[in-house]
């Protein structure tokens, strides 16, 4: 009897103590999943806001970033936003950190984007040392964001475009040029890796513009978006600034108007994106009155390429117009 007893004393001692064990585990792993963060989806802005672009010379050149102010002062007009450009050409993380105060922290923003690596790597092959440095001075750089109160949004270096840099007259290291567009892959995947466990804002610069190029090429083998291999050209920087748009979901639809006629005859009109008045439903047509609140999205004519490319005025400046009831046929639309 004793020793049955202390046998089942055992089992029961084992037991709890699995028992505790397993719930301590997990309680370890809902903590951890209690601390897992949500990546940044939706700027959030109301006038005064600020948004500073931080980079190197790809920013510097004003395009982008040009071209996202101009989205955002047609699609939201009564809306006053102040934007600052913080690229300098040759720039690397580290720079950006001896410059922080003067260049991001002076303008008090709310959201920064942050365009570095294409310098960081120094355009050789993958360095382990080269790496980390980059590592270390963007994790100082995002520190120091977060400091000011404002929210990062990483965004991948862009392309570095080796065919480009081989049609080119520039003498360059063949394996450099080889290998140079995945070391900057593996520099956007940590990023997004950041990114995604902090909380932050992700834009991916890259994927879109490979994909268009190698797209492209089907056609063209010459193609190139990137001339120098570096510096996007006026369409190739249509294509970061629909990434950038994109990524962060802004609102896409300038405006719908959809016109029915109700069972009494009476025509109804369901809206978004403006004021419609003056409406018309007869026999000889339909007419009506239309007030936009925002304007679409356009882009200067040296760039147009860039916005057939992405599709940018049916995936961003959409202005759709429904009208149901009519009989079947062919019909005019006119708008003055």
């Amino acid at each position: 009897m004793k020793r049955l007893m202390v046998r089942t004393k055992l089992i029961y001692t084992i037991t709890l103590g699995m028992f505790l064990m397993s719930t301590g585990l997990l309680q370890a792993q809902e903590a951890q999943q209690q601390a897992y963060k949500t990546p940044l989806s939706k700027l959030e802005l109301k006038s005064g806001d600020s948004i500073v672009f931080l980079g190197d010379s790809i920013t510097h050149q004003c395009l982008y970033t040009q071209y996202v102010e101009d989205f955002f002062y047609t699609r939201y007009p009564k809306m006053r936003l102040k934007f600052h450009n913080a690229g300098v050409g040759g720039a690397k993380a580290w720079d950006a950190l001896v410059r922080f105060d003067r260049d991001v922290a002076a303008y008090k923003p709310k959201y920064v984007t942050v365009l570095l690596g294409m310098n960081d790597g120094q355009y050789q092959p993958f360095n382990e040392a080269i790496f980390q440095t980059y590592y270390n001075d963007m994790k100082e750089l995002i520190t120091k964001i977060e400091a000011i109160k404002a929210t990062p949004i990483l965004m991948t270096p862009t392309m570095f475009d080796a065919r480009a840099a081989r049609m080119g007259t520039r003498k360059r290291d063949p394996s450099a040029v080889e290998l140079y567009n995945s070391v900057l892959a593996y520099y956007g995947a940590w990023l997004r890796e950041v990114a995604a466990e902090s909380g932050f804002g992700f834009v991916d610069m890259y994927g879109p513009l490979n994909n268009i190029t190698i797209a492209a090429r089907q056609k063209d083998p010459h193609f190139t978006l990137i001339r120098d291999a570096i510096h996007p050209d006026e369409p190739g920087q249509v294509v970061m600034a629909v990434a950038l748009l994109s990524d962060m979901n802004v609102q896409r639809q300038v405006s719908r108007i959809t016109i029915s006629e109700k069972a009494n005859g009476e025509p109804a009109a369901v809206v978004r994106g403006g004021k419609l008045t003056d409406l018309v439903y007869d026999a000889d047509g339909v007419s009506f009155t239309w007030q936009a609140d925002s304007l679409p999205w356009v882009v200067p004519q040296d760039a147009q390429l860039g916005a057939e490319l992405t599709k940018l005025g049916h995936r961003m400046s959409q202005e759709a117009l429904s009208i149901h009831g009519r009989a079947a046929g062919r019909y005019e639309l006119t708008i003055d």
